[in-house]
Order: structure tokens, then C-alpha cells, then sequence
């Protein structure tokens, strides 16, 4: 079964999308925009040393034709006491920081960010913590929803 079901804008205008029921009675949405579909919780660790003095842990670059909705992002330093923590997304080249903490950190305290932020295929998290040494052993913890865009 297929139609074609007239969605509106803010602005008043309208678009449309094309609503489809699979054989198993899923129904698929396309059209101008695309919705998401729940694919798995995501969680993501990394462990290891900073790449250098100051320096960050980074996240496995997310799948192609994956979203990742990432809505808690916890970083530890368990040798060193920092002094700032920054989550960046990196995407295309492009680094997109949405959370920062600056304040006296001591060893083993978790630094924990709560939000709401997204990533797509390609893109990766960085954790940069101020105050680690290289040979430091650092901890990143991320966990929220993936998602998939339905076609």
C-alpha cells in the first residue's frame, strides 16, 4: 500500500511525503526529509593514552548510513588532575565543540556531559583534556540511540 500524505511547514507551506506498509506492516516514510528509526542503543568506550600533553581520545568514526543521537559523554583522567575537558564533534573536516567544563579536576573525577547532540557517517567525537600528560590512562564513555534514515 503507497500514498502520499500532504505535511505542513511553519512557514504554512506545504510538503509531501510518500507512506508506504511493508509486507511484515512497517511503515516506511520518504519525501523531502527523512525520519530516523531506533537501530540500537549506542555505546561506545575508549581507553588509552592522550595523544600527547593536553591531548584528546577519539571515538571510532560513526558508520556510513548511521546516526548516532548521543545524549551522555563522560571523560576520566585516572593519572593526572585537569584542568578542562572539550567534546567536539568532528564532521567533514570541521570541529563543532558543544561542551565544555573548566575548573580544577582532580585524577579519577568524571567530568559528565548531558545534552542532546548528533553525528553522522563519518563524523567522530573528541574528548580533549587539558592538564593530561601522554603516557596518561584516560577513559570515554559514550552512550545514546542509533539511528538509521529510512529510504
Amino acid at each position: 500500500m503507497t500514498g502520499q500524505a500532504p505535511i505542513a511547514r511553519r512557514d504554512g507551506t506545504n510538503r509531501t511525503a510518500r507512506l508506504r506498509l511493508r509486507a511484515d506492516k512497517r511503515l516506511l516514510v520518504s519525501g523531502e526529509d527523512q525520519l530516523f528509526t531506533f537501530a540500537g542503543t549506542l555505546q561506545v568506550y575508549v581507553t588509552g593514552n592522550p595523544s600527547g600533553a593536553g591531548g584528546y581520545l577519539e571515538s571510532p568514526a560513526v558508520p556510513a548510513g548511521e546516526e548516532w543521537g548521543m545524549t551522555n559523554i563522560v571523560a576520566e583522567d585516572e593519572t593526572t588532575d585537569l584542568t578542562s575537558v572539550r567534546v567536539c564533534r568532528f564532521s567533514d573536516g570541521v570541529q563543532y565543540c558543544f561542551a565544555c567544563t573548566t575548573k580544577a579536576i582532580p585524577k579519577t573525577d568524571r567530568i559528565c556531559w548531558n545534552g542532546q547532540e548528533w553525528a553522522t557517517g563519518g563524523d567522530t567525537i573528541r574528548v580533549t583534556m587539558i592538564g593530561s600528560l601522554a603516557g596518561d590512562t584516560c577513559h570515554v564513555w559514550i552512550t545514546g540511540y542509533k539511528m538509521t534514515k529510512e529510504s
